[in-house]
C-alpha cells in the first residue's frame, strides 16, 4: 500500500471521528421535545387532584393535541394512559380531621 494514501486514509477517518464526536455532543445537549412534553403534562396531571374531572380531561385533550404537533402518533387513549400512569393513589386519611 503507498505511504501516502495510507496517510490520507488516517486522516479522513480522524476527522470522520472528530465530526462523530462533535454530533454526540450535540445530541446529548438537545432535549426531546416530545420527552419534555409528557413530562410536564405528567407533572400537571398528577398535581390537579384538586381540580374536577372534566377540568382534568380538559388538560389531558389539550397536551396531546401539543403531542401530535410535537410527532406523537398514538390514540387518545394511549396518550391518557401514559400521562395517568403511576398517579400515586389519594391518602385516604388526607381529608380526616384529627
Amino acid at each position: 500500500m503507498n505511504p501516502d494514501r495510507l496517510q490520507t486514509l488516517i486522516k479522513t477517518i480522524y476527522q470522520a471521528s472528530t465530526d462523530l464526536q462533535a454530533e454526540l455532543e450535540e445530541g446529548c445537549e438537545q432535549r426531546d421535545p416530545i420527552s419534555v412534553h409528557i413530562f410536564q403534562a405528567r407533572r400537571l396531571y398528577h398535581h390537579s387532584r384538586d381540580r374536577s374531572d372534566r377540568q382534568r380531561d380538559e388538560d389531558l385533550r389539550r397536551s396531546y393535541l401539543t403531542a401530535q404537533e410535537l410527532g406523537y402518533r398514538g390514540t387518545p387513549r394511549e396518550w391518557m394512559n401514559l400521562i395517568v400512569a403511576f398517579t400515586p393513589a389519594p391518602d385516604p386519611y388526607a381529608s380526616r380531621p384529627l
